[in-house]
């Protein structure tokens, strides 16, 4: 599994956020529960946060900082 989810913003900003090394680094935390794909899956936005059940989430900030470390195109 690639752990990218394709983010765009409403300013018309597009990337791919990459969350492999958040899910496997040793220090992951509460981000290795995403490790299976049907947790990571489960993946919704809500105010500008990358969010999944359990109380897991993005800031609106990283996500951005993500995106544009990784743009796209339309």
């Amino acid at each position: 599994m690639q752990f990218r989810l394709r983010v765009h913003f409403v300013d018309g900003t597009q990337g791919i956020m990459d969350l492999l090394h958040w899910v496997h680094a040793p220090n992951a935390a509460v981000f290795s529960a995403l490790a299976d794909p049907a947790p990571f899956e489960q993946v919704f936005v809500e105010h500008g946060a990358v969010i999944w059940p359990g109380g897991i989430d993005v800031a609106p900030d990283a996500v951005c900082a993500q995106t544009k470390a990784h743009p796209s195109g339309p």
